[in-house]
């Protein structure tokens, strides 16, 4: 890939029949798969009646994707008794977004601080058992889909730039979760309902705390 000062265009160069890095990425689908959500006239929240809850799912063997806040309720105990039997009987899947937000408090703390390695302990736990396998990573077409219906909302929402980043990050698991069939699991009722109303592969259900 070069770049040209003069148009600003990138030119990318034939792809050799031995390279081992392509990624398939196709901006035509990504302008498809966004068409509907683009052309949304306004996105208004949903009333409860209009929304799935926790309480409505089987306690056995649905497969999830948890979000962040779901795992640190849990890590907190303010999972509620649904939320904690579906995660002891369901097929929990995890996002590679979810694990980095639970990883960054490994920066954030002072290593030296005598009750970091305590406060750790707990997010060391859950990410010890993650298991390689059940991890669903996020390609290329996903950054870009998830990123657009980001600023969908963002702009329906009217956030600051500098409040956006988070919402990019649950753009990418709503886009995962909606991908492989997954039920997203959360508390965050504001980002993923409108979410939800730009992709209607996605199941999310709900949980109080």
């Amino acid at each position: 890939m070069r770049f040209s000062p003069r148009t600003g265009a990138f030119w990318t160069k034939k792809r050799t029949s031995g390279s081992d890095n392509a990624v398939a990425f196709s901006f035509d689908t990504v302008m498809r798969q966004t068409k509907t959500a683009r052309n949304a006239r306004r996105l208004e929240a949903s009333a409860d009646h209009e929304m799935t809850f926790i309480e409505s799912l089987p306690d056995i063997g649905i497969p999830i994707l948890l979000d962040t806040c779901a795992i640190l309720d849990g890590l907190r105990g303010k999972a509620p008794a649904k939320l904690r039997t579906l995660v002891e009987n369901g097929l929990i899947h995890h996002s590679s977004i979810v694990l980095g937000e639970l990883s960054r408090p490994f920066g954030v703390l002072d290593p030296l601080h005598k009750e970091t390695t305590r406060n750790l302990a707990p997010l060391r736990a859950v990410l010890d058992e993650v298991r390689p396998h059940r991890v669903i990573e996020a390609d290329a077409e996903m950054v870009a889909v998830a990123n657009i219906r980001a600023g969908i909302v963002a702009r329906h929402l009217t956030l600051p730039r500098e409040s956006q980043s988070k919402l990019v990050n649950d753009a990418l698991i709503a886009a995962q979760a909606a991908r492989y069939g997954l039920t997203l699991i959360t508390a965050n009722r504001r980002d993923f309902d409108l979410l939800g109303q730009l992709d209607p592969r996605l199941r999310v259900a709900f949980y109080r705390v």
